[in-house]
C-alpha cells in the first residue's frame, strides 16, 4: 500500500509540473509569404496569438514599388491565416504589407518581399 501512496504522489508531482510548464507558451512570430508561380503569386499571411479568444483585426497590401497592387481587410478570432492570389509581371519586385491590431491594439506592421522571375 505504501508503494503505490508513493507511486500515486510522484505521478500526481510529475502531472502538476507538466501543467506548470504548459503556462509558459511560445508563440511563433507573424509572417508575409510571396511564392511565384509563373506570373501568379500567392500571398499568404498567417498571425499567431497567444489565447484563443485573441481578436486580430488585418490590413493586407501588394505593393509594387509605391503602387498598391491588391489590398484586403480581414478579421478572425484566435487564429490569422490568410491565401489569395495575384496576376504579376515578370521582372518586378513586389511587397506584401500586414498592418494589424490585437485585440484593439496596434501592432508593428511586418513585410516580405520577392521578385517575379
Amino acid at each position: 500500500m505504501k508503494t503505490k501512496s508513493v507511486i500515486v504522489s510522484f505521478l500526481l508531482t510529475l502531472l502538476l509540473m507538466s501543467t506548470a510548464y504548459a503556462q509558459d507558451i511560445r508563440v511563433a512570430s507573424p509572417g508575409a509569404h510571396l511564392f511565384f508561380s509563373g506570373t501568379t503569386v500567392t500571398c499568404y499571411v498567417i498571425i499567431p496569438v497567444a489565447h484563443g479568444d485573441d481578436e486580430i483585426d488585418a490590413t493586407i497590401e501588394l505593393r509594387c514599388g509605391s503602387q498598391r497592387i491588391e489590398s484586403w481587410t480581414r478579421n478572425s478570432v484566435g487564429y490569422f491565416e490568410f491565401t489569395d492570389y495575384v496576376s504579376v509581371t515578370k521582372g518586378k519586385t513586389y511587397e506584401l504589407v500586414v498592418d494589424y491590431t490585437l485585440n484593439g491594439e496596434a501592432q508593428t506592421s511586418f513585410s516580405n518581399s520577392g521578385t517575379c522571375r
